[in-house]
């Protein structure tokens, strides 16, 4: 049986396309012949090596860079089609089909000016400059479905949604009033806690380089680390390190990068972009303290795409033993417990607290009891137990 996997941001090597990587990881693990479908060129083994996969069996295959309706007939040829293309409208002509929802777009009515203006959002809002990204939310709004409508022909067409936080699945039933198989991401847990090493004074931060969107804040963690420091608040010998592939596709995005590293500059703070999936490894197994600043901020109400959807980060870094300060929204909201297994911060004076609190603990056994609770709590999104979950609503297809 041929599954077909259709994502048109492959490249971006994010924590959506280590979610869809597995997945076809899984699927070839169980016997089926799996082809990833591109629009775009990828480095096959810069892609497999980075998101630490194994699919040497999956066959890459290219389609033309079309619109997703315009490519929608080349999907009947697979037996099970998966499309993981964020902001899709593609009506999948496979007889059985799943999305995967990373947050679900507005519905739009069928008419060539608004689906022109949504598939143009949904690129500017994943990777755009802030502007550009204020404006595709502004626009996806002026042609929001508020009842029965031409939009749903997509979503409709797949007999499976499958989405990647309690958080996601609630805002898909507020706007496709579609219920959801839930099936978070999966954390290698065995690896990130695999090795005993001495943590050490280090505050890290991974995720993305790019403007717009639900970017990962850095700027304004950056901002926060440099106030502490000047107020003598950050102790001697800690350091702020930051991680994450570098987006380069635009102008914004590469003045972003910029505006990061020049914040960085005269302070205890390391940019790391693009890293070997092994070194990143080390920057978990050796930090004590992880800051996830996505959200931040943001009104879930008015633009919850600017939400973090999930929070693999959070949970790799729990998984080796980091305690975590997340924003209390979206799907960190449901991986942290504050208090418990890590804390909340809404604004620059609660990250500076918990921080403090945190740094006192260091190398004492109050904080191996932190770092011990914080892996226990994401042990139920390990891969064994995604590879089970999945397979189960996997199977109501075939």
């Amino acid at each position: 049986m041929r599954v077909g996997i259709y994502n048109r941001y492959w490249g971006t090597m994010g924590g959506g396309e280590k979610h869809v990587g597995t997945i076809a990881e899984v699927l070839l693990a169980e016997g089926y012949d799996v082809d990833l479908i591109r629009v775009e060129p990828i480095d096959e083994v810069e892609f497999a090596s980075r998101m630490n996969l194994d699919i040497a069996r999956a066959r890459w295959v290219d389609w033309p860079g079309l619109s997703c309706a315009d490519l929608a007939p080349r999907s009947a040829i697979y037996d099970v089609f998966i499309n993981s293309t964020y902001c899709s409208s593609m009506v999948t002509q496979a007889e059985r089909s799943m999305y995967l929802v990373f947050f679900p777009h507005d519905l739009i009515e069928r008419a060539p000016i608004p689906r022109f203006l949504q598939r143009a959002a949904g690129r500017l809002n994943r990777t755009g400059h802030p502007n550009l990204a204020r404006l595709s939310n502004f626009a996806r709004r002026m042609f929001r479905v508020s009842g029965p409508a031409d939009g749903r022909a997509f979503i409709d067409s797949y007999q499976l949604a499958m989405t990647n936080s309690e958080f996601t699945a609630s805002w898909v039933h507020r706007r496709w009033a579609r219920d959801t198989a839930v099936v978070p991401p999966p954390i290698d847990t065995k690896r990130f806690s695999s090795r005993s090493v001495k943590k050490k004074k280090v505050i890290l931060s991974v995720g993305r380089f790019f403007s717009g969107g639900h970017n990962k804040k850095h700027i304004e963690l950056i901002t926060a680390f440099r106030s502490m420091c000047d107020d003598g608040v950050i102790p001697d010998g800690w350091e702020y390190h930051l991680a994450g592939s570098v987006h380069t596709e635009s102008k914004e995005h590469r003045n972003y990068f910029d505006r990061v590293n020049e914040l960085a500059q005269g302070y205890p703070i390391k940019i790391m972009g693009n890293l070997a999936s092994q070194d990143l490894l080390e920057e978990y197994e050796q930090a004590s303290i992880f800051w996830h600043g996505a959200g931040w901020g943001e009104h879930e109400e008015i633009e919850p795409e600017k939400l973090e959807h999930f929070g693999m980060t959070a949970c790799e870094s729990m998984a080796a033993g980091v305690i975590p300060i997340v924003v209390p929204k979206g799907g960190p909201k449901e991986i942290v417990t504050d208090g418990v297994d890590g804390f909340y911060f809404r604004d620059e004076q609660e990250l500076r607290a918990r921080t403090v609190v945190l740094m006192q603990m260091y190398g004492t056994s109050e904080q191996e009891a932190w770092s011990k609770r914080a892996q226990a709590s994401v042990d139920k999104y390990s891969r064994v137990n995604f590879h089970a979950k999945f397979m189960s609503a996997f199977r109501r297809l075939v």
